[in-house]
C-alpha cells in the first residue's frame, strides 16, 4: 500500500511540474513567459470618433490564469493630457523567455 502511495503521489508531482515550470513569472512591474506571442491580427480601423481620439492597436496579452495569450482589439482612446503619446506594449526577447511590457501613455 505504501509503495502505491509513493507512485500516486510520484505520478501527480511529474503531471503538474510542466505547470509550474511553464508559470510566468512577474518581476519589478515586467512579466516573464516561456512561450513568445502570437503574430498580431489585421484589424479594421473605424472612423475616427471624435477630433483627438488615438487609434490603439490590439494585441496580444499574457494571461497568467488560463495560461494562454488572449486578444485585445484595437480602439480609439483619449489621451490623459495634450501632448500624450501612446507606447504599446511589446514583447522582447530574452535568453529562453519573453518579458512583456504593458503599453501606456507618454
Amino acid at each position: 500500500m505504501k509503495t502505491f502511495l509513493k507512485i500516486i503521489s510520484l505520478t501527480a508531482l511529474l503531471s503538474i511540474t510542466p505547470l509550474i515550470t511553464a508559470a510566468p513569472a512577474q518581476i519589478g512591474g515586467e512579466i516573464h513567459i516561456r512561450l513568445g506571442p502570437p503574430p498580431p491580427r489585421q484589424e479594421v480601423i473605424v472612423t475616427r470618433p471624435y477630433p483627438e481620439a488615438v487609434w490603439i492597436p490590439g494585441f496580444h496579452e499574457w494571461d497568467p490564469a488560463g495560461g494562454v495569450y488572449v486578444w485585445r482589439p484595437g480602439r480609439w482612446d483619449r489621451p490623459p493630457h495634450r501632448g500624450a503619446r501612446w507606447i504599446a506594449p511589446r514583447y522582447k526577447k530574452h535568453g529562453g523567455e519573453y518579458i512583456y511590457k504593458p503599453g501606456r501613455w507618454k
